[in-house]
């Protein structure tokens, strides 16, 4: 949770920045908000697939344990 809020900062810093004192102009269009979209999730999958692989290296029967215990 630390990490996203250290990365959201600077982002959304960047994100402030691009658009300007005053605001858009005008709203962004359907095709960037789709690639923002798009990119989120991408980038989210890419992010949680590592702890995801890390788990799935363990053997089935130290997790069982792990979770009794």
């Amino acid at each position: 949770m630390t990490v996203g809020a250290l990365l959201g900062i600077p982002g959304g810093i960047a994100l402030l920045s691009g658009v300007g004192k005053g605001g858009p102009a005008h709203p962004p269009s359907p095709v960037v908000l789709l690639a923002v979209v798009v990119g989120t999730i991408t980038l989210i999958s890419l992010l949680t697939s590592f702890p995801a692989r890390a788990g799935a290296r363990r053997p089935v029967a130290e997790v069982l344990e792990a979770e009794a215990a």
